[in-house]
């Protein structure tokens, strides 16, 4: 046990650069899609498609009939949500969820 007493302080200094480097993919995440929203606005400046095609119309080009079309959409969604969802009840079963969960 004779590396003990500087364990704990490269932990604390481990730490605290995780937090560093998760603050700075926060903000370059954030800086990029307000980077990239500005460049597509930009590029399409003079051709804006109007609300009322934007908000009403569908252009369905898969081949099915379009309420078909539209479940299929919805269906993406839906097994998206259930992957979160199957993990959080599968983690609730866990004995000592705080110790064993974020090893796996």
């Amino acid at each position: 046990m004779r590396h003990a007493p500087g364990l704990f302080p490269a932990l604390f200094r481990l730490k605290k650069q995780a937090a560093n480097s998760f603050q700075s993919a926060f903000i370059s995440s954030i800086t990029g899609f307000v980077i990239i929203s500005i460049t597509i606005l930009a590029c399409a400046s003079p051709n804006y498609s109007s609300a009322e095609f934007v908000f009403t119309d569908s252009i369905n080009e898969t081949g099915w009939p379009d309420g078909i079309g539209w479940l299929l959409g919805l269906l993406q969604a839906g097994l998206g949500l259930t992957g979160f969802d199957a993990v959080a009840h599968m983690i609730e079963e866990i004995p000592i969820q705080l110790l064993k969960v974020p090893r796996l």
